[in-house]
């Protein structure tokens, strides 16, 4: 089981980005049983870390359990990751 707060999950897929380790980083994670991501929407991102987040997010997809928090209801999701995003969400 893995707990991040999304600006932070967000924060180490950038830094895991530039430092050329994103596949091992998204292995790892496969690995878990469990992820919880917190306060998403609670701070805003740049673009490419939504893109980011939702990248490993639908990586994990039917993988890996996740548990999202956030205090926005799910029509405001376009606020974290934009419209075109959300239309491939299901």
């Amino acid at each position: 089981v893995r707990f991040w707060t999304a600006a932070g999950l967000a924060n180490e897929l950038l830094q895991a980005q530039d430092e050329h380790r994103l596949p091992r980083f998204g292995a790892a994670a496969l690995k878990l049983d469990l992820i919880v991501l917190d306060e998403l929407g609670f701070i805003p991102f740049s673009p490419t870390a939504a893109q980011a987040l939702f990248t490993f997010c639908s990586t994990l997809h039917e993988r890996v359990a996740l548990i999202i928090t956030s205090n926005l209801k799910f029509a405001d999701w376009t606020q974290v990751f934009g419209d075109s995003m959300r239309a491939e969400c299901h």
